[in-house]
């Protein structure tokens, strides 16, 4: 069962970065009726490093803005999934070892925007792929095995879509998407049903101008929180985000860019839903459009992967 929380509160940042403290407050809007207070401590001390295999990371030479880290081909190795606003392609990387990336297959996408998903819609093992953003549909590769897809299957909604994350938000252990649209300040669930379809069931109210989602248990109460960033206003332009124990304390910290100034920040998560804000990478060279949380090369230590306009990147955070 939903349990409805209280109206969230704003995730508020100043237009500069390098503030000593940031007090934050979010309320978990479905799975709690306790407002949960998050204060945050910001400091502006770079905090990783670019790992020497960089250059073993696949090239990218079109405009993409998107990108999703999973094992497609179930050799326990991290593939790279990226999208081609451009040219409507998703590129898979293929992860040969340590990082290094030889072969790559294109699938072809309808005109849908790319904001990249991953997860095992069907129950089947494997990881399939999800894509959408900036439109009233997304669209859905399964995975048949060796790294293949299904040609793309389209889902209508009724809303346009800015971004989705996908959970299972009702305990039935089926996945369900969590949708934020462009034309509503809302957050849509769309529950999936025993028959594979999803139907609208639960909205609820956020700020204007909501442009990413992330799903994840941050108050360490084994129920997923929703955590909304907007464009609006003083609230600060994030145009990915993603959540991964970075610093390895076996607590989910959260990872977002900011285009406007260029920098790579984590909220790493101390207790109980306690945030400490770090700007870990303060001068990125080029815009950043997608950010992922993974161990890329295998060395059980997570990596902060880093998605611009022509290239991807890894890091990595040290003591």
């Amino acid at each position: 069962m939903i349990r409805k929380g209280n109206v969230p509160k704003q995730i508020s940042s100043s237009s500069s970065l390098s503030s000593s403290t940031i007090t934050t407050t979010i309320t978990t809007t479905i799975t709690t009726t306790i407002t949960t207070t998050i204060t945050t401590t910001t400091t502006t001390e770079d905090l990783c490093v670019r790992l020497s295999f960089v250059t073993n990371l696949p090239k990218i030479n079109q405009f993409v803005n998107s990108m999703g880290i999973v094992d497609v081909n179930g050799d326990n190795k991290l593939d790279i999934i990226v999208g081609n606003i451009d040219q409507n392609i998703i590129t898979i990387f293929f992860n040969s070892g340590n990082g290094i990336f030889n072969n790559h297959t294109n699938y072809p996408s309808a005109d849908i925007g790319f904001k990249i998903k991953t997860a095992d819609m069907n129950n089947d093992n494997k990881s399939d792929i999800i894509i959408t953003g900036g439109s009233n549909k997304f669209g859905l590769y399964y995975n048949i095995g060796n790294g293949t897809f299904t040609s793309e299957k389209i889902i209508l909604t009724k809303l346009r879509i800015s971004d989705l994350a996908i959970a299972d938000v009702n305990g039935d252990n089926k996945l369900d998407f969590i949708i934020i649209s462009i034309d509503e300040s809302i957050v849509i669930i769309c529950f999936q049903t025993t028959d594979g379809l999803f139907d609208k069931e639960a909205t609820f109210e956020t700020f204007p101008y909501p442009r990413n989602i992330l799903v994840v248990d941050v108050t360490n109460d084994n129920m997923p929180d929703i955590i909304v960033t907007h464009h609006h206003q003083n609230t600060c332009l994030y145009v990915n985000i993603d959540n991964g124990d970075v610093n390895h304390d076996n607590k989910p910290d959260i990872v977002h860019g900011d285009i406007r100034v260029n920098t790579i920040t984590v909220y790493f998560n101390t207790d109980n839903g306690t945030l400490t804000k770090r700007t870990i990478y303060s001068a990125w060279p080029r815009e950043t459009t997608a950010i992922a949380v993974a161990d890329i090369n295998g060395d059980d230590k997570m990596e902060i992967i880093v998605l611009d306009e022509y290239s991807i990147s890894a890091l990595s955070i040290y003591s």
